[in-house]
């Protein structure tokens, strides 16, 4: 587990910041800030700045997500980037997800997806994956043969059904290049 990762676990159980660096690794808390700093310009989740401009009467986005795992399991992110139909970029987004499969890290993206589509209002979304096997498990084309990734896709079911329509589109991954520059962008400054 990355000295990022385990700071974010020490802090997330309620421990300080000040108590929390030198036992996941950092020198000073300064370094562990600084870290902090660095993972949340790459993930851009929430971060005070330019404010995103949503068109007007946004009904159908297009939203690609991935899922990174360095082993597998293995420290693991997820990441959705959001589309509007001229193909510009409404809102990206990654999660570390700590120890995790790439399945479940796959699964944890579209989730994300499905959230920030949401966040946008939009009514109609087309999900673009480069797992052929979530897109068939969603589609329900595949069963789905294990527990956990069987409750992640109900999570994923119950997000889809809110909107008017959600279609599910396996990509090659050379098409995939933004989802997976975000999700693998979050491992690296996780370090």
């Amino acid at each position: 587990m990355s000295s990022i990762s385990i700071l974010l676990r020490e802090l997330s159980r309620g421990k300080s910041l000040d108590s929390s660096f030198s036992v996941a690794g950092f020198e000073t808390e300064e370094k562990a800030r600084q870290a902090i700093g660095r993972l949340a310009e790459s993930i851009g989740d929430d971060m005070p700045g330019p404010a995103r401009t949503v068109p007007a009467g946004l009904k159908e986005v297009v939203v690609k997500t991935d899922g990174a795992a360095r082993g597998n399991p293995g420290p693991a992110a997820s990441a959705a980037v959001v589309f509007d139909q001229d193909g510009a970029v409404l809102l990206e987004r990654a999660v570390l997800l700590g120890e995790s499969t790439n399945n479940e890290a796959e699964y944890r993206g579209l989730i994300l997806g499905l959230d920030l589509a949401r966040e946008l209002g939009a009514s109609r979304v087309i999900v673009k994956m480069d797992s052929q096997l979530v897109v068939r498990q969603m589609k329900g084309e595949y069963r789905i043969r294990k527990v956990h990734l069987e409750k992640l896709a109900d999570i994923a079911k119950n997000k889809a059904s809110v909107f008017e329509s959600v279609i599910f589109q396996h990509i090659p991954r050379a098409e995939n290049k933004d989802a997976d520059r975000v999700a693998n962008a979050a491992l690296d400054n996780a370090d």
